[in-house]
């Protein structure tokens, strides 16, 4: 079978131990949990949690996880996407030292498009989001130009 990265979106409600009983539902079939994020949604006066979820799986396996993940009652919905949808965001953060700063690392952050988020004597932060892949081209891309400091957030689902 053919394996790639599922982004997994779960709506659920606002009760303990959900997260756990999705985590039993991976775990059990030895599915590797790349990583994992948790908001809240608030719709028309009630509280629902979305946790995010990527798995690296082959389409079947995502396919069973999904239908054992919808027969938990408080599972509202479950959608679940390959790495080729359009929907997909991440926020990358880079913190670029002043005494670091050259021509190039200027370009950079001119051509990405790089937003200012904070300054301080000796650094200086950024910002952008964009999909996964061009956020890990980005990161290779400053890793070339010297840049050492650079995060990621967890996948977010438009």
């Amino acid at each position: 079978m053919n394996k790639k990265i599922y982004r997994f979106s779960v709506i659920t409600e606002d009760e303990i131990g959900i997260i756990n009983q999705i985590l039993i539902i991976f775990t059990r079939r030895r599915v590797y949990i790349n990583s994992l994020s948790c908001s809240n949604i608030h719709s028309e006066g009630e509280n629902f949690s979305k946790l995010n979820f990527s798995i690296f799986v082959d389409s079947i396996m995502a396919h069973k996880c999904r239908d054992q993940i919808l027969k938990i009652i408080e599972v509202k919905n479950v959608y679940y996407f390959s790495e080729e949808f359009d929907g997909l965001r991440e926020l990358a953060i880079f913190k670029i030292y002043k005494s670091d700063i050259s021509p190039e690392i200027n370009l950079f952050i001119l051509e990405n498009k790089l937003k200012k988020i904070y300054e301080t004597d000796a650094d200086i932060t950024y910002e952008i989001s964009n999909t996964p892949s061009e956020i890990n081209k980005l990161f290779l891309m400053a890793k070339e130009i010297g840049i050492k400091n650079f995060s990621s957030s967890g996948t977010i689902f438009i």
